[in-house]
């Protein structure tokens, strides 16, 4: 079954406007969990309490407001919220284009799929292959379930990815983070080099990966819905390698001797 569109819009480069549609590219499989009241195990739920007058409000007396100060607030109504919304809702305007690379990846949050829309295959195709022959990607303002957000659109393959982007003022400066001033000594650095040669790849290969906290989740749910217990070991913060050098050394023992492990293995299979 192909996926279904969540937004429709449109691409404009200048004059030329391109229908589009965005498809959510990933998935959340985290584990949740729900607060339970312990003495009947039922689910607690979320109630409009106002500690003022004592009572749960309904939803109708509920309007937003804004905090200009502490505990003083300018409220809006629904109506007043739309008038400063913007009206070209559907619209990702590209602004500028710039190489891939000049974009730190600290900007990047989600990903989504851009396809065509309706009489809009031609004007996709010829603004990706313009793109991908300049290597460019562009940056565009585009709104997403009532958020303005900054997009990066990206050539891959046969179709876009957008990517939604922080703005500068959400990111934190780097300088911020304390960095002692540490010498590097020739023979640490040597090492640490060949380790990181002998862990290296050519590719990302994601699918090697997996999500051993959810498995392990999933794994005490099933244990404690069959009656049994999960044990609470005591864990401890692995100490700070104090001998660089040994310690590299026996990481690259310990991989090189994996890797002659797993030769034998499939020799022997």
């Amino acid at each position: 079954m192909p996926p279904r569109a969540v937004l429709t819009g449109s691409l404009a480069v200048g004059l030329v406007t391109v229908p589009i549609r965005l498809y959510a590219a990933t998935r959340s499989e985290a584990v949740a969990f729900h607060l339970l009241h312990d003495q009947c195990g039922s689910r607690i739920g979320l109630r409009a309490y106002c500690p003022t007058c004592g009572v749960t409000a309904p939803r109708e007396e509920l309007v937003r407001g804004f905090e200009i100060a502490e505990g003083e607030y300018v409220r809006f109504t629904e109506d007043e919220l739309k008038t400063v919304d913007s009206q070209d809702d559907q619209i990702m305007e590209v602004q500028e284009f710039v190489p891939l690379e000049a974009v730190d990846p600290v900007y990047f949050d989600r990903t989504y799929y851009v396809g065509p829309g309706k009489g809009g295959e031609e004007g996709y195709q010829l603004l990706r292959q313009a793109m991908v022959d300049r290597g460019q990607v562009g940056l565009a303002t585009y709104r997403i379930r009532g958020k303005q957000h900054l997009v990066l659109l990206r050539p891959v393959g046969e179709g876009f990815h957008m990517h939604t982007l922080y703005y500068a003022d959400e990111v934190a400066s780097f300088d911020e983070v304390e960095r002692p001033n540490v010498t590097v000594r020739p023979g640490e650095l040597e090492l640490a080099v060949r380790l990181i040669e002998d862990l290296g790849h050519t590719e990302f290969r994601p699918e090697q990966y997996a999500d051993d906290y959810r498995q392990r989740v999933l794994a005490a749910v099933e244990s404690k819905r069959a009656g049994d217990t999960v044990e609470v070991p005591e864990t401890q913060a692995p100490p700070a390698t104090v001998d660089l050098i040994a310690t590299l050394q026996k990481s690259l023992d310990a991989h090189r001797q994996d890797l002659t492990n797993q030769r034998k293995q499939r020799r022997a299979s």
